[in-house]
């Protein structure tokens, strides 16, 4: 597997939000069991610094937009390209780190890369982001401490928080993120001020609390309404989307909005009702069989 890893991958497309498609290329059963271990074995021993949130124990996109929450001034980056930038060598100087010879290091390295980059969709993948950026994160947030600024990261999205963020300050993120090897893509960069609406992390701080975006909020609640009201079938032949786990979606969707808004009211009873309605489908099933 580590000479030829990349026969163990299998590649798909996904939608980016930003428009375009984002290649996912993730390990068959075999290569996922090696992956998964390294993860729990070896990669547990890494560093990671306070500022990461994503693919860390007890964190996530909450976690790292609460702290950002009733600042007047946010600024978000994003790392352009991350996944594929990252080169084998970078994985193996991770596991040299961590105590490891050479050729052990190097095979491990082979485990967790696919055609010499970083897969998106590796078991191991975010924890070796986490170890390679451990010195971008202690750089940045170093330098947001100076200016009174709290900094995180969520995978390769970078927010800085505080009173007042000049437009200047960007282009110093900017020269510290490329003498790291990486670059700032220019496009997604966005200071938001004052009034205007703030969102980091896809969750929306415009209020002072986290909140699902608005959008988010109205299109699920209209979806868990339809399908309590006409039925699942009935729902699918409505919207003319066919989709087996459209079920599954919503309730993914519904328990996201409970986590981030935990005193929603309507969240709670609607995920109740299709957890509810869920197991009216399978009882039925049962009953048929």
């Amino acid at each position: 597997m580590a000479a030829k890893s990349d026969r163990f991958y299998r590649s798909f497309l996904i939608p980016k939000r930003s428009g375009g498609q984002r290649e996912i290329a993730a390990p068959i059963p075999l290569l996922l069991h090696c992956q998964r271990w390294i993860l729990e074995r070896v990669l547990s021993r890494s560093r990671i610094h306070d500022a990461a949130h994503g693919g860390v124990h007890n964190r996530s996109a909450l976690t790292n937009a609460r702290i950002h929450a009733g600042a007047a001034a946010i600024l978000k980056l994003d790392i352009k390209d991350f996944f594929p930038s990252v080169s084998t060598g970078r994985g193996v100087g991770v596991f040299r780190r961590l105590g490891y010879p050479a050729n052990v290091a190097t095979t491990l390295a082979l485990l967790c890369f696919c055609k010499g980059k970083l897969p998106q969709g590796g078991a191991c993948s975010t924890a070796i982001a986490n170890s390679i950026l451990f010195r971008l994160d202690s750089r940045l947030s170093k330098l947001g401490e100076k200016l009174g600024l709290s900094y995180t990261r969520y995978v390769d999205d970078l927010t800085f928080s505080g009173a007042y963020i000049g437009v200047g300050f960007q282009d110093i993120v900017k020269e510290i993120v490329i003498s790291e090897g990486f670059e700032i893509n220019e496009d997604k960069t966005r200071l938001m001020r004052n009034a205007s609406p703030k969102f980091v992390t896809g969750i929306s701080l415009s209020s002072g609390a986290p909140r699902v975006p608005r959008k988010f909020r109205r299109s699920t609640r209209n979806e868990a309404f339809q399908i309590l009201k006409r039925g699942i079938e009935c729902h699918m032949d409505h919207t003319g989307r066919y989709d087996p786990l459209v079920l599954e979606r919503v309730m993914g969707r519904l328990s996201y909005w409970r986590m981030v808004e935990p005193e929603c009211e309507l969240a709670e009873r609607l995920l109740n009702s299709i957890v509810e309605y869920a197991k009216s489908l399978t009882s039925v099933s049962e009953g048929r069989v």
